[in-house]
């Protein structure tokens, strides 16, 4: 099975990933014919399980051999790859559920291919996008919430406060006498 991993990474980009990962699936439906018809329902979907983390070990492995030769092609290739494993492990319901076939393994395999494969531009796009919806969900900070763009201008690096909101009062007397600190971390 390992020899077969390493065909599927290593085989050329030209070649689809149906192809790459066509005599790994022909070795694992040859094995699996041969245990299907001598082992119990349980038993089988026991070993279904064994193999389906060992394929998605091997695979993780060659993810993390000689990383910086790899181009973006490898990992839409073993993303690829990794749905039709998915596919071929369900059997169409009648393999391995959803639930055993995503489990832990799985979704950080698939999270580590689908960012590897993702160009520079999106993954940018992602990190602000998520960095967005991080300060939507804790907008009721503490003392309140502030709007600022930041931008380049030539070689400078300029911070516009635009708006402040649910600021609270820290004087004794009740009102609030608002400024801004800003720092550059780390110092």
């Amino acid at each position: 099975m390992q020899k077969d991993v390493f065909h599927l990474a290593w085989s050329p980009d030209s070649l689809p990933a149906e192809e790459a990962v066509r005599p790994l699936l022909e070795r694992l439906y040859a094995s699996l014919s041969t245990y299907s018809a001598t082992l119990l329902k349980n038993n089988l979907d026991r070993l279904l399980h064994l193999l389906w983390l060992a394929v998605l070990s091997a695979l993780h492995e060659q993810i993390g051999k000689d990383s910086e030769e790899k181009q973006e092609a490898f990992f839409v290739r073993l993303y690829d790859a990794l749905e039709l494993l998915r596919a071929f492990f369900h059997a169409h319901g009648r393999g391995l559920d959803g639930n055993t076939l995503m489990g832990l393994e799985y979704s950080a395999l698939e999270r580590q291919l689908r960012l590897h494969k993702t160009s520079t531009e999106a993954l940018i796009e992602t990190y602000h996008l998520e960095r967005l919806l991080v300060q939507e969900r804790t907008e009721l900070q503490e003392y309140g919430s502030l709007f600022v763009r930041v931008y380049f201008n030539h070689d400078s690096l300029c911070v516009e406060v635009l708006q402040a909101r649910n600021l609270i009062p820290l004087d004794p007397n009740g009102f609030s006498d608002p400024f801004v600190v800003i720092e550059m971390l780390p110092r």
